[in-house]
């Protein structure tokens, strides 16, 4: 009698249909080419195992998270009947507790939002410390990356050399499409003030 041939995606456990995998993962690689896209849900325990096999892991490179994702692309599972990001547990467990309630889990290694759970890459920080690691990484939502942002760097830069000319808040506002405060606060470095 033949073996039932079951989905080769780690913890899927599904009886086989194509290429390989069950129906729904056969179904994500047809429509995008991958059939990890989107959530990978895994049996009960299963990411929870694959966080304690890690914890010892002592490699440089990204451990990326395989199961579901906040939105946000940071790594989410259910531990203890609730939600738990992976990052802030594998934290836990490689470094003990948060010194408190409020630090939170920083990677060095700036992929977190691509999921990464290398105990090596994590440790504990204010969120003073956590916001000044996503500048250096070049994620901060700030500047020309900011969705509502009017001006760019080159503008700002622009901006402050007709300052130095003497050129009137007023006039430089007029010129791009800006208030007069906006042209003040960068004068003072209240905004862009990080921009050397």
């Amino acid at each position: 009698m033949a073996t039932k041939r079951l989905c080769s995606i780690e913890g899927c456990g599904k009886p086989h249909y194509g290429k390989g995998w069950c129906l729904a993962h056969y179904r994500k690689w047809q429509k995008y080419g991958n059939p990890l896209v989107g959530r990978t849900y895994a049996g009960k325990g299963v990411p929870l195992a694959w966080i304690i096999r890690r914890v010892a892991y002592q490699g440089d490179e990204c451990l990326l998270w395989p199961f579901s994702k906040y939105a946000n692309g940071y790594g989410d599972f259910w531990v203890n009947g609730k939600h738990c990001g992976v990052h802030r547990y594998m934290c836990e467990l490689a470094h003990g507790p948060a010194p408190s309630p409020k630090h939170e889990a920083l990677h060095s290694c700036g992929m977190g939002h691509l999921g990464c759970a290398n105990p090596r890459h994590l440790r504990w920080g204010t969120s003073k410390e956590n916001k000044a690691d996503t500048a250096l990484h070049g994620r901060a939502c700030r500047g020309s990356r900011s969705p509502v942002a009017k001006l760019t760097e080159a503008d700002v830069h622009a901006i402050r050399r007709l300052l130095s000319e003497g050129r009137s808040c007023s006039g430089i506002a007029v010129e791009f499409g800006v208030c007069s405060n906006t042209i003040a606060s960068i004068s003072t470095r209240k905004n862009w003030g990080w921009l050397p």
